[in-house]
């Protein structure tokens, strides 16, 4: 469930273990639950509660989420609303070591656990949410950090457009398989003739990588 939120509706870790069942609103559709709001009044950090730097938000959440969270009808809406594998509140660490075993499981040592959120907020521009409202359901403070997710997703048009010109340049007897093609601008590779071997690090890589939304969201 906690990693769920973050990659869901983009929450820090600190907003996680401070989240708590009566800060959640589901909307049904007759017997389904079809989204919601999660309302960020606080984060907890070293036991300390403190309000989010940019105030209070709310982040309108996808039905897959609104599926894993139905349950919350049920029990104290003063609990916690993500819990640990002992069903019990995470402490400072416990939610990133979690993170750790299933990442180092998953073969993507290098990855932060931040990884989920940034997930969830480049999922919001790839469905087209302006960059402004993305900034405040993300809760920055300043709209050029939002704006830096932009910027790759620039980088991954201007991707696909190399992988176009290589294909074309192929059928007219340009690039092909086992054949080396230059580089970017940047210095990074834009391809072998095998996509797969400079493909973005998230191709292929979901939530479901995680343990969730596919109806195994335990943690």
């Amino acid at each position: 469930m906690s990693f769920a939120l973050m990659a869901y509706a983009g929450l820090r870790p600190n907003e996680i273990r401070a989240l708590r069942r009566r800060d959640m609103l589901l909307r049904w559709d007759d017997d389904r639950p079809a989204g919601g709001f999660p309302s960020i009044r606080e984060g907890r950090s070293h036991g300390e509660l403190h309000t989010p730097k940019t105030g209070q938000r709310e982040i309108p959440i996808a039905p897959e989420l609104a599926r894993l969270l139905a349950p919350i009808e049920r029990g104290s809406r003063d609990g916690h609303l993500a819990l640990n594998e002992q069903s019990r509140p995470w402490g400072q660490y416990g939610l990133t070591q979690a993170f750790e075993r299933v990442r180092d499981r998953a073969g993507l040592a290098s990855w932060s656990i931040y990884a989920l959120r940034h997930y969830g907020i480049t999922s919001w521009l790839r469905a087209r949410v302006p960059v402004h409202v993305v900034q405040r359901m993300a809760g920055h403070k300043h709209l050029a950090t939002t704006q830096r997710y932009v910027h790759h997703l620039k980088e991954d048009l201007e991707e696909a457009a190399r992988w176009l010109t290589l294909a074309s340049e192929g059928k007219r007897g340009g690039a092909t398989v086992g054949q080396r093609v230059p580089r970017g601008r940047r210095g990074s590779a834009v391809g072998s003739a095998n996509p797969a071997e400079s493909s973005p690090p998230l191709a292929g890589i979901g939530p479901a990588t995680f343990g969730f939304g596919n109806g195994s969201g335990s943690f």
